[in-house]
């Protein structure tokens, strides 16, 4: 069987800051008030970024 779906990677938060134009401590405090969904991996936070752009209605 195989998955058609194709799954996106999830980036850190320095690579979305880079995305975005802001700084990296703005993403970790977006993601901490709720402002961007994030995923939390253990110690680390992930993000999506199509459910980052999705929020912000990028």
């Amino acid at each position: 069987m195989t998955n058609s779906r194709t799954r996106e990677p999830l980036v850190d938060a320095p690579t979305l800051a880079g995305e975005l134009a802001v700084s990296t401590s703005w993403v970790y405090y977006a993601a901490r008030v709720g402002l961007i969904p994030c995923h939390r991996i253990g110690k680390y936070i992930r993000f999506k970024p199509s459910e980052v752009y999705g929020a912000l209605a990028l």
